[in-house]
């Protein structure tokens, strides 16, 4: 099974994303949105190349959407087994 890290440019969006649906909304709602983007992001361990391929604009680069309303975007590393997530959009 190949691992999951989060950049800091992302992990950042993921607080940002918390903030604005917990002022919007609630923290319970705005937990449970940022658990289940997490959660499918730790999914890409088990099944990594899935998604549109982009690397014509950056290597590796591929991206995913979540429940039409985010794209997470990651890079597949094969050398080193490791799924970067880069950015939410």
């Amino acid at each position: 099974m190949h691992s999951v890290v989060i950049a800091r440019k992302a992990q950042s969006q993921l607080e940002s994303i918390y903030r604005y649906i917990a002022k919007a909304s609630s923290p319970r709602i705005a937990e449970a949105y940022v658990e289940a983007i997490r959660a499918e992001c730790r999914s890409l361990a088990l099944l990594p190349k899935r998604g549109t391929d982009h690397g014509s604009i950056m290597p590796e680069l591929r991206t995913i959407g979540f429940r039409r309303s985010a794209t997470i975007a990651f890079r597949v590393s094969e050398d080193t087994d490791c799924w970067r997530l880069l950015s939410w959009t």
